[in-house]
């Protein structure tokens, strides 16, 4: 039996209230830059820049109009992918890529393999033929879509072995360019950005990235996605599924840090 009750919004809330809160007891730590030396094999990750995401009406998760935070985001990626390649940085980007017969709970089907609603936005359509690594994922976590013998399974029973992790894209692929920096931008900020996060913090720390010293979110070329609990209602959605989007972000940014992420405003090259 659901503890969730339909209930009336407090005349003293908003958000402007709630975000005071949470950054008195939850403070984030954003620093102007993070410096990359000329010495250091920095990569970037951007996260989700696709359509389905991004782009007015490609999708049930896709903004129904314009929305100006995720114009600004596509700018600010893609300053910083151009940033990479003048420094030549290393870059990877992730796709949703989901199979119809394998959805994605809690969400309606999205970015459906090879549909337009699966591509890079147009903006960042040129990582097709510049991004040193593409992984496309049908879940969340990208460090578990970058799993290719996963990504084979399609339900099979398979034993999982001890070196089960040498098949993972982004495992080998970090460690075989000794990687130093990673740098992590995109979308959603408290989802998957967060997830990939996670994960190579997780992956560093238990020694499976033995070169991995930081890992640096850029907190600006970062967003997520704006569902008021009021739209909630409006569009007959239950109350858990609201999403306000300043909260969810600084708490995003905030879980991040706590997990030993490096939050910036910007990365400059040495």
């Amino acid at each position: 039996m659901s503890d969730v009750v339909s209930r009336e919004i407090p005349k003293d809330v908003n958000i402007g209230a709630l975000m005071r809160l949470l950054e008195y007891l939850m403070p984030i730590q954003v620093e102007p830059r993070y410096t990359i030396n000329i010495d250091e094999v920095p990569m970037l990750i951007v996260t989700d820049m696709q359509n389905g995401f991004c782009t007015p009406g490609c999708g049930p998760l896709a903004p129904p109009v314009a929305d100006p935070v995720i114009v600004d985001l596509i700018e600010r990626v893609d300053a910083e992918a151009n940033k990479f390649i003048i420094n030549s940085g290393f870059i990877a980007a992730t796709l949703d890529w989901h199979d119809r017969e394998r959805p994605e709970p809690p969400y309606l089907l999205h970015c459906e393999k090879d549909s337009v609603d699966a591509q890079f936005v147009k903006e960042l359509g040129w990582l097709n033929g510049s991004a040193d690594l593409i992984i496309r994922k049908g879940c969340m976590n990208a460090w578990v879509g970058a799993e290719t013998e996963v990504n084979a399974w399609v339900g099979a029973e398979t034993e999982v072995d001890e070196d089960f992790h040498l098949n993972n894209q982004l495992f080998m692929f970090i460690n075989e360019r000794g990687i130093n920096v990673a740098v992590v931008v995109g979308i959603c900020t408290d989802i998957c950005v967060m997830q990939l996060v996670h994960a190579l913090l997780s992956a560093r720390n238990a020694g499976l990235l033995p070169t991995l010293r930081d890992v640096v979110v850029i907190a600006p070329a970062c967003a997520t996605f704006n569902l008021p609990i009021e739209v909630c209602r409006q569009i007959g959605k239950p109350d858990i599924a609201a999403h306000p989007r300043e909260a969810n972000q600084h708490i995003g940014l905030y879980y991040m840090q706590q997990a030993g992420a490096i939050l910036a405003k910007e990365v400059v090259f040495a």
